[in-house]
């Protein structure tokens, strides 16, 4: 019997011989001639030094550069204002405030604990036990009893802060991780340390505690030490502000991105850091303009300006990751600080649908009666926790393909890449799952044509796949389209409302925000559908609010962006950098997918993420370039030495 299944064997593994190297020549074939074909050279023809040529020729800024405003103007005031800055009694006192929390020994530190615990002791004693004021939380007691274990450990220290961080696997993690040099912190110079400030301190907070919740206590007093890091090295405060994001407030990540502005800027100005500028980042600038253009011409101004300045406040993050993350090292950082916050706001969101009551309201409750609810982590919409999770899967899933990384930290990661999507399926947000499924296919086709052969298998499984998803699953991604859906139909009666606005309001818009929005589309919407706050779609509501101009610049500039990224993947040679490429550009087309049925902007902290996302990947390409050309001029790069320069432009 077995003599007799050998020549079948054989059989079959002749003809996958056969086959297997005829699939591959076909996807080879199917790659080169997209690569060759016209719109294939146009995607994959994108150069930065071409980018920049063209910008500085342009009919707008070859005057402007005519004039040698860089040189005559702009240098001259640029070295007095660095020159007046370092003289200032700001920067030494922040110099001198970072040298002392450095140096200072970790007892004084633990005076300022063991008071604060017992100031917080005795407000939860007379809070709880003699009625004085609002009893305090469980949470309150766990913050003083930690401050007490805290303050005794470190007053029985001998160590300085900057030893015990320079010198402990806490410190290495943290240095890494916000790319902190351990030898500059070590060599800071000890001092005793103003005990009599941390007792000051210690006892303030703990008084304090009687008004205000530990946790707000606790961001306050991590203030001084964040505000000295990003002063210092804006970079650790562009990935700090990027693993905060999901946790803070709208208003607080305002507060902290104008600050991060100014600390840039100043570096800039005392030729410490490179600005640049090429023909996308322009028009960037050209839609941030538009964007403020529609907040002073709204037809409610008092509402549209708030807003319009949000918008342009978070959209300095674009400028901010092209410009400080110009190293492969640095974008390595953001890229762990986008999966590690997306882990934790997974985690929390997992862990909220299985332990907590989650809302119904975002569900038709008579079709999808078996689903428990949708969970929102800490984001306050299903919708906008999938939109925040798309962006940051695909980054997550590129670290797992990284092939230099161990077993055990590729398994980790390959877990951690999991959560994400548990919670994404959670989310139960048939946009995202949409986005998901056409970005991945889109992946396969950027990184590689012999990717393309994974699309078979697939679309093989498609038709199988109720035998082995949860039916709940299945019936809620088929329903997609199913006009008996209430989710469906209010959103098909919304784009209606807004097409009849739009034939009046087609040029110009109406202006940003919601107010402007209520202003005006409920004389144009269905009965019962007037309290809508936005056109449910992304590019619709770009054409709502910014007029044909906005959205065709915006197009445009998804066009020249697609086109970069794309460059850039072509342009490696090893896969983990392509992957890593495609992979951040992937998650932007997955969420423009969802977009296209939901106004993703809607939520401040998304419009955030998705240009910094985007400015991630501007980076990177520019990265690679850069790296090509000092190794085909074979001169080593001096941006470590550079100062500023408007480069295209000045």
């Amino acid at each position: 019997m077995r003599n007799s299944e050998r020549p079948s064997r054989d059989r079959k593994t002749r003809s996958a011989g056969i086959i297997l190297p005829f699939l591959l020549r076909l996807a080879d074939r199917i790659g080169s001639a997209a690569k060759n074909s016209l719109f294939g050279s146009f995607l994959t023809g994108y150069s930065v030094d071409k980018d920049r040529d063209v910008l500085s020729s342009s009919l707008l800024l070859k005057p402007i550069r005519s004039l040698s405003l860089g040189e005559r103007l702009f240098r001259p005031v640029r070295f007095a204002v660095a020159g007046q800055f370092d003289r200032s009694a700001v920067l030494r006192s922040l110099t001198a405030f970072g040298k002392m929390l450095a140096g200072s020994a970790l007892s004084t530190f633990g005076i300022g604990f063991l008071l604060f615990s017992f100031f917080s002791g005795g407000v939860y004693v007379l809070s709880n036990f003699f009625r004085v004021g609002q009893p305090k939380t469980a949470v309150h007691l766990v913050f003083t009893v930690s401050s007490l274990l805290i303050g005794i450990l470190l007053v029985a220290s001998r160590r300085h802060l900057s030893e015990a961080l320079s010198e402990s696997r806490f410190g290495s993690l943290l240095f890494g991780f916000l790319g902190l040099r351990a030898e500059v912190f070590r060599a800071v110079p000890l001092c005793r340390g103003p005990a009599f400030l941390t007792a000051a301190a210690g006892m303030a907070i703990g008084i304090l505690s009687a008004f205000f919740s530990p946790s707000e206590l606790f961001v306050a007093c991590c203030i001084p030490f964040l505000g000295v890091l990003v002063f210092y090295l804006p970079e650790a405060g562009l990935i700090l502000g990027v693993f905060l994001l999901p946790f803070f407030s709208t208003m607080s990540l305002v507060v902290y991105t104008m600050f991060l502005v100014l600390s840039y800027g100043i570096k800039v100005l005392r030729g410490k850091r490179l600005f640049s500028l090429s023909g996308l980042d322009a028009g960037v600038l050209l839609f941030a303009l538009v964007l403020l253009g529609s907040g002073f011409f709204s037809a409610s101004p008092s509402t549209s300006l708030p807003s319009a300045a949000v918008f342009l406040c978070f959209l300095c993050w674009y400028p901010l990751a092209v410009n400080l993350l110009r190293s492969p090292d640095w974008i390595h950082r953001a890229v762990k600080a986008v999966f590690l916050a997306s882990l934790l706001v997974a985690l929390y969101g997992i862990a909220q649908y299985l332990f907590s009551d989650v809302s119904r309201i975002w569900l038709d409750s008579e079709l999808f009666s078996d689903i428990a609810g949708r969970t929102v982590s800490t984001f306050e919409n299903p919708n906008v926790l999938g939109e925040y999770l798309l962006l940051c899967l695909p980054v997550s899933f590129s670290l797992f393909l990284d092939r230099t990384k161990s077993t055990w930290n590729r398994f980790l990661l390959l877990m951690g890449s999991g959560c994400l999507l548990v919670c994404l399926i959670l989310t139960w947000s048939r946009g995202a799952w949409l986005g998901l499924l056409l970005s991945s296919g889109i992946l396969c086709i950027i990184v590689s044509a012999r990717m393309l052969l994974l699309l078979f298998p697939v679309a093989c499984l498609l038709p199988w796949s109720p035998a082995f998803l949860p039916s709940s699953v299945v019936q809620r991604f088929l329903s997609i389209g199913n006009l008996a859906d209430t989710s469906t139909s209010y959103r098909i009666h919304i784009w209606e409302g807004v097409l009849r606005m739009l034939k009046d309001h087609w040029i110009a818009g109406i202006g940003i925000g919601v107010g402007a929005f209520r202003e005006i589309y409920p004389a144009y919407s269905l009965s019962g559908i007037e309290a809508a706050p936005h056109s449910h779609s992304l590019f619709l509501q770009i054409l709502t609010e910014t007029g044909v101009f906005g959205l065709v610049l915006f197009l445009l500039f998804l066009v020249f962006y697609v086109r970069c990224c794309i460059s850039s993947v072509t342009l490696f040679s090893g896969f983990r950098y392509r992957l890593r490429s495609a992979c951040i550009c992937c998650g932007v087309f997955a969420v423009l997918i969802q977009g296209m049925t939901d106004y993703i902007w809607y939520n401040y902290r998304i419009f955030l993420m998705f240009w910094f996302a985007i400015g991630l990947s501007v980076s990177f390409s520019r990265c690679v370039s850069r790296k090509i050309r000092s190794q085909e001029k074979a001169v080593p790069n001096t941006e470590a030495n550079a100062s500023l320069e408007i480069e295209g432009v000045l």
